[in-house]
């Protein structure tokens, strides 16, 4: 295999065993294939990938569970994302976003700005074009970039908030963007950052939808190599830690932030280099940990049906046996169950009800924020990442 940004050699680098796809949701207890989870690393550009792929039809269904809308923190996050552009765009302006899931952050721009939508998701998009937003049902490539083009006209800004990440074939996309954009439009990206993921040692974040963990250096070749430059990125807390950063046409200076963001991944190789042993570790530490407590009789259940939780239960051996339940808030996911473990998926209403003695943090970027929900919980929250925790 070859490196899907520059072709180069690939070499190994961290390998998790197998999963089934993260957000594989079953309706009924069912066999599940299963795939590798294992990332490689570029020898000649650094670029951290999926050693394997998936085809991305198998993975981005008409059904796919993920919805954005159903967190209020993540809602919060792109409603601001959206405000603080609008601020800089003119009345009939387009905004498109790649990969728009359920139009959460296409809603919050209004007229007279225009909004349009691309996701393969078939009934996301046909409930999203319900609701007013127009989305292209289909993947983005060059082809779906000209039809948006001929319908709506050049975009003045283009969004990818946490979907870069899972397109393989990255040079049509960035061709695709490039066609999309107006001479002066430029694209505002999301992404899980890589130095964020192995310092907090969140190796959950890699499942088979993440094709890219991304860091700054591969991405400016990268987009230098389409006649782009990447002239901007700051730092945001989403997903555990992500970079936000601008592309735009032509040459552009490169602002202080990213100068300063560039020299602190100088440190990523030798934390690379030490990962897969901390990683080893800690898989180690979060099934023992959640074992004994079964083992002592204790009543577990889960928080967060993500496709993170599904890296993590099956990466640290952990499933039915252990855990009798999990909670999520997206109406999408409840009555089913989690994918190869078939742990049933509950309303979050049900936790009180429940009382499980402990309650794992399955999706760990959203612990604060789901312990609020929840003040009438006497049992007690467990952190897993990035060590395990009792939250007093």
């Amino acid at each position: 295999a070859a490196c899907r940004l520059c072709s180069g050699p690939l070499s190994p680098l961290l390998d998790l065993g197998e999963s089934p796809l993260a957000n594989d949701f079953v309706s009924a207890p069912e066999p599940q294939p299963s795939y590798p989870l294992a990332l490689s690393q570029c020898s000649a550009c650094a670029h951290v990938q999926m050693s394997g792929t998936v085809p991305p039809e198998d993975m981005f269904r008409a059904d796919y569970a993920y919805a954005a809308g159903t967190s209020p923190v993540f809602r919060d996050h792109l409603q601001r994302l959206a405000r603080s552009l609008a601020s800089k765009l003119f009345p009939g302006d387009l905004v498109v976003d790649i990969g728009s899931n359920d139009g959460t952050l296409l809603s919050n721009f209004d007229p007279p700005l225009r909004a349009f939508g691309v996701d393969p998701a078939r009934e996301l998009a046909l409930m999203t074009t319900r609701r007013g937003i127009m989305t292209y049902p289909d993947f983005l490539t060059a082809e779906t970039a000209r039809a948006i083009v001929r319908a709506a006209g050049r975009a003045s800004v283009v969004l990818a908030t946490n979907s870069l990440a899972h397109i393989e074939n990255t040079h049509d996309v960035a061709e695709a963007i490039r066609a999309l954009l107006a001479e002066t439009g430029f694209l505002v990206a999301e992404v899980a950052y890589l130095p964020d993921l192995v310092r907090t040692n969140n190796f959950a974040g890699v499942y088979q939808e993440h094709v890219h963990q991304w860091a700054l250096a591969p991405l400016i070749k990268f987009w230098s190599d389409h006649g782009m430059t990447l002239y901007d990125a700051e730092r945001i807390d989403t997903q555990g830690g992500s970079i936000r950063y601008y592309v735009g046409k032509g040459r552009k200076a490169a602002t202080d932030r990213l100068h300063d963001l560039l020299r602190a991944e100088d440190s990523l190789p030798a934390a690379l280099a030490e990962w897969p042993e901390r990683v080893a570790a800690s898989r180690q530490s979060i099934g023992d940990a959640v074992r004994g407590l079964k083992e002592a009789g204790h009543s577990i259940c889960g928080y967060g049906a993500s496709a993170k939780s599904t890296t993590l239960l099956h990466s640290c051996g952990l499933g039915r046996g252990e855990i009798d339940a999990v909670f999520d808030l997206n109406p999408r996911k409840v009555g089913k169950f989690t994918p190869g473990t078939h742990i049933p998926i509950v309303s979050p209403e049900a936790l009180e009800r429940r009382k499980p003695d402990y309650c794992l943090m399955l999706s760990g970027n959203f612990s604060a924020s789901i312990r609020s929900q929840h003040p009438g919980y006497a049992g007690k929250w467990v952190e897993l990442l990035p060590e395990v925790r009792v939250v007093e």
